[in-house]
């Protein structure tokens, strides 16, 4: 019998101090390599937690990263955070990511 899959919001930090080069250096094979699971359905949504609004022209201040995830349960979620590029790179601190399990009440695209 498979399980059913659960909904989670997953909020991960960057690692403390993490240059901007290092996580822009990842983030074209981060996209690619989730693009397989936003065609499935596991991945919902995804994007940057920003540390402070950006000002015109600048870039954005990035302290992390949020997801809405479709998962079998909280450890298929972190095994799928553990294998990430920006995991391996040292971009995300996964050791301080929160996976929460909720049940989405609406979705509107933007």
């Amino acid at each position: 019998m498979t399980q059913a899959l659960q909904e989670y919001l997953v909020v991960i930090p960057d690692v403390e101090n993490v240059s901007p080069e290092v996580r822009a250096e990842a983030r074209p094979i981060h996209l690619q390599d989730i693009q397989p699971e936003i065609d499935a359905g596991a991945v919902v949504m995804g994007g940057a937690l920003l540390s402070k609004m950006s000002q015109p022209g600048q870039p954005p201040a990035v302290n992390g990263s949020v997801l809405l995830v479709h998962m079998e349960n909280d450890a298929a979620v972190r095994r799928r955070l553990e294998n990430d590029i920006y995991t391996k790179k040292g971009v995300w601190d996964v050791s301080k990511a929160q996976v929460i399990q909720i049940k989405c009440g609406f979705r509107k695209p933007m």
